[in-house]
């Protein structure tokens, strides 16, 4: 006995009038790129941040980038532990962060992060 499947005929031509009815859809990105969590604790937060500023300008920063990549009017960068409240950047701000990473990474002679922040403060612009 023969244990082959039976081969399945498949139409091949697509309806146009099905494709036609189709509306076009749009990919909306997130507005955020991870969670990125503060503690809610002023005196926790305070802490957190001096022990973690290069680490949140370069989230700034990849939450500036992908908000310019998907053309996001505001991005949401920060939230706090516990609530929900959210730090937001939007795009009419966008330069100033960038610019004001930048000027920082040069004082504290981060060079390493310079050509990066520099190319897109120059989209900016």
């Amino acid at each position: 006995m023969d244990n082959k499947k039976p081969k399945r005929k498949y139409n091949k031509k697509i309806s146009t009038d099905i494709i036609e009815s189709i509306p076009e859809l749009k990919v909306i990105p997130p507005t955020k790129i991870v969670d990125f969590i503060l503690p809610s604790d002023f005196n926790e937060m305070k802490k957190f941040i001096s022990e973690n500023k290069i680490l949140m300008m370069e989230h700034v920063v990849s939450c500036v980038e992908y908000a310019l990549k998907y053309d996001i009017d505001i991005i949401e960068v920060f939230s706090f532990q516990g609530t929900n409240f959210v730090v937001t950047l939007s795009k009419d701000i966008f330069k100033d962060n960038i610019s004001h990473i930048y000027q920082t990474y040069l004082k504290e002679e981060i060079y390493e992060h310079c050509k990066r922040v520099k190319q897109i403060e120059d989209l900016l612009k």
